[in-house]
């Protein structure tokens, strides 16, 4: 399993909180940061590595 992280970004562009999680890949993690509602951008990390940013508004 791996360790990811979703950081939910704020107006300003700064974390306003993250959620870990562990995942066996990266599609799987994907599939679960697109069931996180968001408001403003977010990010889905595995480790130090930036896997798929999420921008409102937008298909995923």
């Amino acid at each position: 399993m791996l360790d990811y992280r979703i950081y939910f970004l704020g107006v300003n562009g700064r974390i306003s909180r993250a959620v870990a999680f562990e995942c066996e890949d990266d599609a799987a993690a994907v599939e679960i940061a697109r069931q996180h509602s968001h408001e403003h951008a977010m990010e889905l990390w595995q480790q130090a590595r930036m896997v798929q940013r999420f921008e409102p508004g937008t298909p995923d």
